[in-house]
């Protein structure tokens, strides 16, 4: 799920290159990092909420809201840990976590990459 909002920010930016290239550069590239901020904050909201309607379906936790609790703090792995699953589905909150983690990191780099490879291109474009 993560990979094709990757992949459609990556392409929109493609299509938007020769206007991302134009001065001003700084306040086009100060929007293109908050928009893809945002945009893939939803993606991260849609994997988490996927992990919670899961949990919800599969009975894990009582309720829904305790469900999406439950997956937004193991997957930003704050883990309070006032919230926990039934004990066939503890295994779950680990790979919940990681997931996290590892779409954090992901979201990170591809952020960095985006933007170095814009700014980059903007300068060679002067």
């Amino acid at each position: 799920m993560h990979a094709v909002f990757f992949i459609a920010a990556a392409n929109q930016i493609g299509r938007l290159e020769r206007w991302l290239c134009r001065p001003p550069h700084y306040a086009k590239l100060t929007l293109v990092i908050t928009l893809l901020g945002l945009w893939l904050l939803t993606s991260m909201l849609n994997s988490a909420f996927a992990w919670a309607i899961y949990f919800h379906w599969a009975g894990a936790l009582m309720t829904f809201e305790s469900s999406v609790y439950f997956t937004l703090v193991s997957f930003t792995t704050l883990g309070f840990g006032d919230v926990i699953l039934a004990t066939e589905f503890r295994i779950l909150s680990g790979l919940l976590a990681a997931n996290g983690l590892l779409i954090f990191g992901l979201t990170t780099a591809i952020m960095i990459e985006i933007m170095h490879k814009l700014y980059l291109t903007q300068r060679r474009k002067q």
